[in-house]
């Protein structure tokens, strides 16, 4: 079928057959001569998809009818899938997540980057696909989402805590029960959605900026079980705060640490806010990665996927190989990759963007009793550079695990001057990897590539490359 006799949306297009899967977790399919992207479909599947969008070289389509079922379908477990987008793949099978989640690194490889490289290694899969996440991140909203069914039954808006819908920010989705944290977790934001409705607390209104509750975060230890709850308010009032944190600590035991932002701001972000200690609790979380402890404070970046960061920091600590003189350890964090590894190398130099990240990383150190890392806090681009190597002396490794954006030209042409023998990186964004490690080919050549999966049920996968100078 040529593009001219393709009919206008919205239209039903039937008998797609699925073959592949792309990058947003879309079921890839043909009609004609024009690929189709069909949300909730996945290879194997043989479906009718509504079609919404047509541009001259791709259609988008809702899955309309499920045909024939893949063999990698399955039901999905949680109530709000499909609706919240939290997990994109629940109606895949685990089997075939890690299967096209492989596949995806190698198509960034080979098609981003255009690089040579040998087999992967066996993706390494979740040690669990529930109840893995050490934090979740809730908004309160004074208008809920509704589905279709709920709109066609007369329900009207009522404030909602839960989750906003993909590409919708002035609403919320009510979230009954999630599955990405234990069972208490669950408990405990319906004990704060009941209290302060049964208390006429009022949720944020997105657009008018009124209302009290603002966002709700839970943070919890999967080495303790300890928890810490954070609260974002619009107006300080010690009153509420006091009756719903003290119903928290009576009800939930475990929580040890409440902390709460005074946020007046036009956004949600905490960038800028003081976070505040609720009386005698705890400021922070102990968690422990390997034989290291890591005091986690609230706004501290750290794995989301404690167990099997491990696993991904065992990979890049076996990378490393013989014990060297100088690691530097870019986009370092709290340090917890440089405090793993710091038996790897006499000294080790972080660099980091965040100022409190350095912070925490250097309480850290302490908390260890590593006494040879040092870290730097700024922009790479500026800090990473001749004067810093003659300064701190010049790396054997690098390990490099930048945010999902990748690494700025002028820090890969950094690396490709600062004559390090091995560079390790890591990174939760393989097309972006891909693009700077075609960068870095110039000098280097890839050694290893492992796939590590820490987030199931998502189209998200880490990897980890190893590169080696070339002679």
């Amino acid at each position: 079928m040529s593009q001219s006799s393709i009919p206008k949306p919205p239209f039903i297009a039937e008998n797609l057959e699925i073959t592949d899967i792309d990058q947003e977790g879309r079921g890839v399919s043909r009609y004609g001569d024009v690929v189709v992207f069909v949300e909730k479909a996945i290879p194997g599947d043989v479906v009718h998809a509504r079609v919404f969008k047509k541009k001259s070289r791709f259609m988008e389509a809702a899955l309309h009818e499920v045909v024939k079922p893949s063999p990698l379908r399955q039901q999905p477990f949680c109530r709000h899938f499909g609706t919240c987008g939290g997990c994109q793949w629940q109606h895949l099978q685990y089997s075939g997540q890690l299967q096209f989640k492989a596949q995806s690194v190698k198509a960034a490889l080979s098609r981003i980057g255009n690089l040579s490289f040998p087999e992967p290694k066996p993706i390494l899969s979740a040690l669990a696909d529930t109840a893995y996440r050490n934090k979740l991140d809730f908004s309160f909203s004074a208008r809920s989402w509704l589905t279709k069914e709920e709109l066609n039954q007369g329900m009207q808006d009522q404030p909602a805590l839960g989750f906003h819908v993909r590409g919708v920010f002035d609403k919320v989705l009510p979230i009954e029960s999630c599955h990405l944290m234990p069972p208490v977790v669950n408990d405990i934001r319906n004990a704060v959605r009941d209290f302060s409705v049964q208390n006429g607390y009022e949720y944020y209104h997105l657009k008018q900026h009124t209302g009290w509750l603002r966002n709700l975060v839970i943070r919890m230890s999967a080495d303790s079980g300890k928890i810490m709850v954070i609260l974002s308010v619009a107006s300080e009032d010690s009153e509420k705060l006091g009756a719903l944190f003290g119903m928290l600590q009576t009800r939930f035991p475990a929580i040890s640490s409440c902390i709460w932002y005074l946020n007046q701001k036009l956004n949600d972000s905490f960038q800028g806010l003081e976070p505040r200690v609720w009386k005698d609790t705890a400021p922070y979380l102990t968690e422990r990665l390997g034989q290291y402890q890591f005091q986690i404070s609230p706004r501290a970046f750290f794995q989301t996927n404690t167990r099997q960061a491990e696993r991904l920091y065992q990979v890049v600590h076996e990378a490393i190989g013989e014990s060297v003189d100088v690691l530097y350890d870019l986009y370092c964090g709290a340090g917890s990759i440089g405090i793993f590894v710091s038996d790897k190398a006499k000294k080790i130099v972080g660099i980091e963007y965040v100022d409190e990240a350095v912070k925490d990383a250097a309480d850290n150190c302490r908390l260890n009793g590593v006494n040879h890392l040092s870290f730097y806090a700024g922009d790479m681009k500026k800090l990473l550079n001749s004067e810093l190597l003659r300064k701190e002396g010049r790396p054997q490794v690098i390990i490099t695990d930048p945010p999902r954006a990748g690494m700025d030209a002028p820090v890969v042409a950094e690396l490709l001057k600062s004559g390090a023998e091995k560079i390790i990186y890591v990174s939760c964004n393989p097309a972006t990897q891909a693009r700077d490690l075609a960068l870095l080919d110039e000098g280097y050549r890839i050694t290893m590539v492992q796939p590590v999966d820490m987030f199931p049920h998502t189209t998200h996968v880490e990897c980890v490359v190893v590169l080696e100078r070339k002679a």
